[in-house]
């Protein structure tokens, strides 16, 4: 990951006193902390733009990063253009902590709770993507499938729909099990190409988590009357016989047909 550079600079003391502030906020003793964290907010601005570069320099420190996400999210919005000249700036993602702080920056701007980043947000996953194409550490590959998962719950939250197509590309072809909470947010966003992997989904899941399996009924059923499809229609053509007995026993029933069974 390359280090980006944040513009900006502070009269000498205030920035004595924002560091300050920082490294106490790192400390043990929770009375210290709660000052330090009240003590940030005030300088807000100012206080943003030092935590982002400390993040930089401690994004292999998890027990750090949670306070440090914790003070941007304290200081609010006015954080906000710090924290997305730092992701825009952070070219790609070759360990898991770069990985970790892209996310971690993420799950700051989604508390402090402004659908405005959603586009900025959802340019992150193509740097996921990349490492994931890779493929060289089997460790890294798993932490950014996740991390994708958890950028399309925001974005879905959000009610932002741009990245659709990364999501529907995430499912596959339904022939092998996909990360938790994938299907949630499908049923948010997605149509009529996740249908038929939707399909052979279920069936798998049915056979491992029946809870699994209900969420993929329901965001069948959601996408179905979204985009008012009927049971006759062409895309099912394709289905196997097998898979057709799954699409009888997941498609939404009329109460005329429920009625008659």
């Amino acid at each position: 990951m390359n280090q980006p550079e944040l513009s900006g600079a502070h009269p000498p003391t205030t920035l004595l006193e924002i560091r300050k502030s920082i490294q106490n906020l790192l400390s043990d003793d929770f009375t210290t902390r709660g000052i330090s964290l009240e003590q940030l907010e005030t300088y807000g601005v100012e206080a943003a733009q030092e935590i982002v570069r400390t993040m930089l320099k401690m994004a292999d420190e998890p027990h750090a990063m949670n306070r440090l996400c914790e003070a941007l999210e304290e200081i609010g919005k006015p954080s906000m253009s710090y924290i997305l000249t730092t992701l825009d700036q952070i070219s790609e993602i070759r360990k898991p902590t770069d990985a970790y702080l892209v996310l971690n920056l993420i799950e700051t701007l989604y508390r402090i709770e402004d659908p405005g980043a959603s586009e900025p947000v959802s340019r992150q996953l193509n740097k996921f993507s990349a490492a994931i194409e890779r493929n060289h550490n089997n460790v890294l590959v798993d932490i950014c499938e996740q991390a994708k998962v958890r950028i399309h719950t925001i974005l879905a939250n959000w009610n932002y729909s741009a990245a659709s197509d990364d999501l529907h590309s995430m499912l596959g072809d339904g022939r092998k099990r996909v990360r938790d909470g994938l299907v949630n947010a499908l049923g948010r966003f997605g149509d009529q190409r996740a249908l038929l992997p939707l399909i052979r989904l279920y069936s798998i899941e049915e056979s491992v988590s029946m809870s699994g399996a209900s969420t993929i009924r329901q965001t069948f059923r959601d996408i179905i009357r979204r985009h008012a499809i009927g049971e006759s229609e062409s895309l099912f053509g394709s289905l196997t016989e097998e898979e057709r007995g799954t699409l009888e026993k997941i498609f939404p029933k009329t109460k005329a047909k429920s009625a008659r069974r």
